[in-house]
Formats: structure tokens, C-alpha cells, sequence
């Protein structure tokens, strides 16, 4: 419980890991933390933290259900890279989408974006060919 921070490449690459739950301890998710876990279906983010990092769940192709909680007030450049999120809420807290973010995730079919967003980083969500309704 002492723990704030999984750190750079923390579990990169465990393809075997299919959940995760993160305790509420946890204030960041930092870069690369699950990069590669093709394996990973679904994340429980904590309404601790603030920031998701760089690449944080890129190539985690499995991935289709994530609830980014209303504490997070910067998604990270290629956060959900080439992940297979259907859709996804950003909440009113956050206030900048970075590059690449969602980019590849072509199984999206919704993205709803605060009006607190202001900053949406180059191909944030280029190749996100699913997409069919997109709310401001």
C-alpha cells in the first residue's frame, strides 16, 4: 500500500497477464509499464491516478475494456497504442490527449471528449477505422 508509482517497463512484455487491478495507492502509471502484455483484456484504473504515461499499454492488442477514472489529467503520447478498446470516455479532468494516444486501436467505435481537452497531440487517433461517433 506504500507503493505510488509502477515504474518504466515495470511488466513489459508479460504476455500471459489477462487482469489487472490497481491499487489505489498508485498516483502514476509511467512509461512502457505494460507495453507488450498481449495477454491483458481489462484495467481497473484507481481514481488515485493522475497521469498515464508514455506508451503505458501500447501493443497490449488484447485490451478492449479500460475506465480511465476522472483523476487522470494527462493521457500519455501512445498511452493506448494499437490496443482494441471499443470505446472510450475521457473524462472532464483531462485536460490533454497526447500524441498518438489511440492511434491504431481500429476496433474503437465511440470517443466521447470533454470540453476540458485542450490539446489533442498529432494522429491521437489515426487508423482508428471502427470510429463511428465522436462527441465534443
Amino acid at each position: 500500500s506504500s507503493v505510488t508509482e509502477i515504474g518504466n517497463y515495470t511488466f513489459s512484455g508479460c504476455r500471459r497477464l489477462e487482469n489487472v487491478e490497481i491499487p489505489s495507492s498508485m498516483t502514476k502509471i509511467s512509461d512502457y509499464a505494460f507495453r507488450g502484455c498481449s495477454g491483458l483484456t481489462s484495467v481497473k484504473i484507481p481514481s488515485s491516478v493522475t497521469e498515464i504515461g508514455y506508451e503505458a499499454f501500447e501493443e497490449c492488442s488484447g485490451l478492449s475494456s479500460v475506465e480511465i477514472p476522472s483523476s487522470v489529467t494527462e493521457i500519455g503520447s501512445g498511452a493506448f497504442y494499437d490496443c482494441s478498446i471499443f470505446t472510450v470516455e475521457i473524462p472532464s479532468s483531462v485536460t490533454k490527449i497526447e500524441s498518438e494516444a489511440f492511434e491504431g486501436c481500429s476496433w474503437m467505435t465511440s470517443v466521447e471528449i470533454p470540453s476540458s481537452v485542450t490539446e489533442i497531440g498529432y494522429k491521437a487517433f489515426k487508423g482508428c477505422i471502427g470510429l463511428t461517433s465522436l462527441l465534443f
